[in-house]
C-alpha cells in the first residue's frame, strides 16, 4: 500500500467524486480521480516494482496524473491558511466575517472540496499546535499547554484530543510512535512559514 497525503485544497478539482465520500477512508486511486488509460499501465508497473524502485514510478504517475489540470482553488487555500495562521484557535464567526461568506456556503465548501467541515479543521490544527507545544516542553502538562492553544477548560480539550487523536492525552504519551517526529517536524515548517504547498 503506497499512501498519498494530499492538501486540503491542492487536488479537489481532481476529484471525481466530493470529498467527503473519501474521509477517513482507504480507497483505490481509480475511485478518487479519473485515470486516463496510460495512467492505469504505470500503475500497474507500480504495482510490479519493488517498493524501494518505485518512486521514480509514483512521481511519474502523479504527473501524468495532475497533468490536466494544476489550478488551485485559491479562495478555499486562502481559507485554509487562514485557519492554521490562527492555528485553529478562531471561532467560525471570525472566519465568517474574514472572507464575508455565509455559514451555509463556507461548510459545502469544505464537505465538497475538502471532506471535513471547518469547525473540524480548526480542531485538527489546534491539535497540532498542542503537539507542537508538547514536542517543544515536555515536561509541562497538556492541560497547561491546552490553555496556551485557546482551550478554556480540560474537558473540552480531552474530548476533542480524543476525537482527533482517538485516544486520550495520557494514553497518546504512553503509546508515542516514532512517526510523530517526522510530523513535529512538518507541523513546525507549517507554523513557522518554512513550508509551503505551492
Amino acid at each position: 500500500v503506497v499512501g498519498v497525503r494530499i492538501k486540503p485544497f491542492a487536488l479537489c478539482n481532481l476529484m471525481v467524486e466530493n470529498a467527503q465520500h473519501f474521509r477517513e477512508a482507504v480507497v483505490p486511486i481509480k475511485d478518487v480521480f479519473s485515470i486516463k488509460e496510460s495512467t492505469k499501465g504505470l500503475m500497474s508497473m507500480i504495482l510490479k516494482t519493488p517498493f524501494h524502485e518505485c518512486l521514480p514510478l509514483f512521481n511519474q504517475f502523479l504527473t501524468e496524473l495532475i497533468s490536466k489540470d494544476k489550478s488551485i482553488d485559491e479562495s478555499l487555500r486562502a481559507r485554509c491558511n487562514y485557519i492554521m495562521e490562527f492555528k485553529g484557535a478562531l471561532k467560525l464567526t471570525d472566519l465568517l466575517s474574514e472572507f464575508k461568506i455565509s455559514k451555509t456556503t463556507l461548510r459545502k465548501q469544505f464537505l465538497h472540496k475538502i471532506g471535513i467541515n471547518p469547525k473540524r479543521m480548526c480542531q485538527i490544527w489546534r491539535m497540532n499546535h498542542i503537539l507542537q507545544l508538547a514536542q517543544d516542553r515536555p515536561h509541562e502538562s497538556f492541560t497547561m499547554l491546552s490553555y496556551e492553544a485557546g482551550y478554556y477548560d480540560q474537558s473540552h480539550f480531552i474530548r476533542d484530543f480524543k476525537s482527533t487523536m482517538s485516544q486520550t492525552p495520557i494514553q497518546y504519551v504512553k503509546n508515542k510512535h516514532s512517526f510523530i517526529k517526522v510530523e513535529y517536524l512538518n507541523i513546525s515548517r507549517r507554523f513557522t512559514n518554512q513550508y509551503d504547498p505551492r
